[in-house]
């Protein structure tokens, strides 16, 4: 059980082109809403489902819910409670859902971008200090070590300098199945 006073009363077509479900399904079955979100979600949502329908406040949440083919789809919610007079003055809520798939992998592009190198993937310096600083913080609770390991490639400059920037990029970012040849 949500806990959540709803019954759904009518569902935009659109649903279906986003979660692979007719508008239909929502309407006669009131746990499919619910369990369509995404588990590692569904607490924080029915959460702010139930704050929304408790304090009349708009809702607003973004989530996961998982599509009928298996897909996992970012959704922001907007819900607002109102009276319906044309139901005597019940209170109803009607919301939007919109698709933010692609706003969200873009934001993890982005974030993935801004934190590695892009010749190696690595972490870059900001993510490196980030985790020795977790690492070293995590290490004063727990009261356990922490070890860094730095590798240097002697005489690189030499590669960049006498092969290229090209060969010394390809060299940094060898996978180890594939062989040099200059």
């Amino acid at each position: 059980d949500t806990g959540m006073p709803v019954s759904t009363k009518y569902m935009s077509p659109q649903i279906e082109s986003i979660l692979g479900y007719p508008p239909e399904a929502f309407v006669t079955d009131p746990e499919l809403w619910p369990r369509l979100i995404h588990p590692d979600d569904r607490e924080v949502a029915l959460a702010a489902y139930r704050e929304h329908w408790a304090s009349e406040r708009p809702l607003p949440a973004d989530y996961r819910m998982v599509a009928r083919e298996g897909a996992i789809v970012w959704v922001h919610d907007e819900a607002f409670s109102m009276t319906d007079a044309s139901s005597g003055g019940r209170r109803v809520s009607q919301g939007l859902l919109v698709d933010t798939t692609d706003q969200k992998r873009l934001e993890e592009q982005l974030l993935h971008d801004a934190l590695h190198d892009p010749l190696t993937g690595l972490a870059n310096r900001v993510l490196f200090r980030d985790h020795v600083q977790r690492a070293l913080a995590g290490r004063k609770r727990r009261r356990t070590k922490v070890a860094i390991l730095f590798l240097d490639l002697d005489d690189f400059k030499v590669v960049n300098d006498s092969l290229g920037h090209r060969a010394g990029d390809r060299l940094l970012s060898l996978n180890g199945h594939e062989v040099l040849d200059f």
